[in-house]
């Protein structure tokens, strides 16, 4: 007996001591990756960073709650996401728009998702080298990496969001006081993102597994059992889940933004050719990984018939639902973003489904059954090299801190010319046109910016998509501006189309991106 509790005493001291190691581990790994390329010190992005100044402009109108039940209620006419804008609201009020601090907290955000993902895979008995890997398989292959540094996209905290209520619900299994905790956290991932919201059903039979995995018997009888102990969880998981699927379908609609959703003009032939696009795309690391793990079940039958037919049975039991899950989660998520496509963020959470699958579930049975290992190790191993082979994670930092700089130095020439109040003419693409936009406006105050592609450009007439002050000019004729802002080779034939002298300008070039200003700008 006092061995048994020194046992215990000295294994859960082992186990802090290890989680301790690998969240310093994880934290060193993080800042010296967000350091070394630059994404620290990157600036103001075109993609998604104009929100920030565009939730800021509403503090001092109505105040951090006021403000915050305005995008809560503007986000219910296409979105349903309340748990982002609590979020994101927050941070805009604590943060301002100092970007270097945004991305510190998005880095720290960072370290949380991946260790809590490490811990959850270790509290689930898997080793702690396979719990290394499900936690790179979530984050790292497809260019789902992105998340964990750009300040848009919600996935970072989702995954951040699962694996807390995960833990809550492993807690919660053993003690019923942590039921509350459960289902907040419940609460709050359903509203973090839809893709997310998916997930709901799964959670319950996560928890039943969970407690089936200490049986040393197993039945229907025993997992009724369980489900009436369990039953309160049970019944305000489903609740939630109805209730925020409830509001999508009859107050925001499946379909109110172009780029995703159910698409009901989308026949059974459409979704299923673009499963296989994204299969044959973005997936295609996880679609090859999945091949061979499918070769590895089958040589894992084979072995079962050969040497002991009688633990098929017990085979296909353990397995059963872990597939049904796995197929849940691919399906919800084709479903999702069949127009869409599933690049960078959209592979998350079915990376996560993937990860369940094939190394905390897989190991489990094999463990169980006693299968050999040896077939599993040279799976991992393999699944590791096409892991390592597939990153492209430090370019694609470089990429975005790269970019972030240039876009930060060019608005900051515009801004130079602030006093002038320049008109000035944007040609970026829909959501980068109206970035520019805001940005200049709302940090420098430029208001004169037209957007050829956020709002309209006809007869000659380019039109401000982002007007605050309506005694501001609505357009202007395109060759009237004394600035314009484009892609470098792209930008030019548009302006000598429309008329525009480019011997007038003096170029400023920042990469991929090109700034002409009026030669004679202080006359304008």
């Amino acid at each position: 007996m006092v061995y048994e509790v020194i046992r215990k005493k000295y294994k859960e001291y082992s186990l802090s001591k290890e989680f301790c190691i690998v969240f310093i581990w994880f934290s060193f790994m993080v800042f010296i990756f967000m350091s070394s390329t630059g994404v620290l010190n990157s600036g103001y992005h075109f993609i998604d960073d104009h929100e920030i100044y565009e939730i800021r402009k509403d503090f001092p109108q109505f105040g951090f709650w006021g403000t915050m039940i305005k995008w809560l209620k503007g986000d219910l006419n296409q979105r349903f996401r309340f748990t982002y804008f609590l979020i994101r609201v927050s941070q805009c009020y604590l943060l301002g728009d100092n970007f270097k601090l945004w991305h510190i907290v998005q880095s720290m955000v960072s370290v949380l998702s991946i260790f809590s993902s490490y811990f959850v895979a270790r509290k689930m008995q898997t080793p702690p080298w396979l719990s290394y890997i499900f936690s790179m398989l979530i984050f790292l292959g497809g260019g789902q990496g992105a998340v964990l540094w750009r300040l848009g996209p919600q996935e970072n905290f989702g995954v951040l969001l699962l694996m807390l209520t995960l833990i809550s619900l492993i807690y919660y299994s053993e003690n019923e006081k942590m039921l509350i905790l459960s289902i907040v956290l419940t609460i709050l991932l359903g509203g973090i993102k839809e893709a997310f919201l998916l997930l709901l059903p799964l959670l319950p039979f996560w928890l039943l597994t969970m407690e089936l995995k200490k049986e040393k018997v197993k039945s229907l009888k025993r997992c009724w059992e369980i489900i009436k102990n369990q039953y309160k969880y049970w019944v305000f998981t489903y609740i939630i889940f109805i209730v925020d699927m409830c509001i999508i379908i009859f107050r925001v609609g499946t379909n109110k933004i172009g780029y995703a959703g159910i698409d009901h003009q989308f026949g059974v032939k459409e979704y299923l050719k673009a499963i296989l696009r994204i299969c044959c795309g973005s997936f295609r690391l996880y679609t090859v990984m999945n091949i061979l793990g499918i070769i590895l079940l089958l040589f894992y039958l084979i072995h079962l018939i050969k040497k002991n037919i009688n633990m098929l049975k017990p085979f296909l039991a353990h397995i059963l639902i872990p597939i049904l899950t796995f197929g849940y989660i691919l399906t919800g998520q084709f479903i999702l973003h069949a127009k869409s496509g599933m690049g960078e963020r959209y592979l998350i959470p079915a990376t996560i489904g993937f990860a369940f699958f094939w190394i905390i579930d897989i190991t489990y049975i094999i463990k169980k059954i006693n299968l050999p290992v040896r077939y599993y190790y040279f799976f991992t191993a393999v699944l590791s090299i096409i892991l390592i082979l597939g990153l492209k994670d430090e370019k694609n930092a470089r990429e975005y801190a790269q970019d972030g700089k240039y876009t930060t130095e060019m608005l900051g020439e515009v801004a130079r010319h602030q006093e002038a109040n320049p008109d000035m003419i944007v040609s970026l693409g829909y959501e980068s046109d109206l970035s520019a936009s805001v940005y200049l406006q709302e940090k420098y105050g430029i208001k004169s910016v037209f957007n050829v592609n956020y709002s309209h450009f006809d007869d000659n007439k380019v039109h401000d998509g982002w007007i605050t002050d309506l005694a501001e000019k609505e357009s202007i004729d395109f060759n009237k501006a004394g600035m314009y802002l484009g892609y470098y080779g792209e930008i030019e034939n548009l302006m000598e189309n429309n008329g525009v002298n480019l011997e007038n300008f003096l170029q400023y070039k920042y990469g991929k991106y090109v700034l002409y200003i009026n030669k004679f700008m202080d006359n304008i």
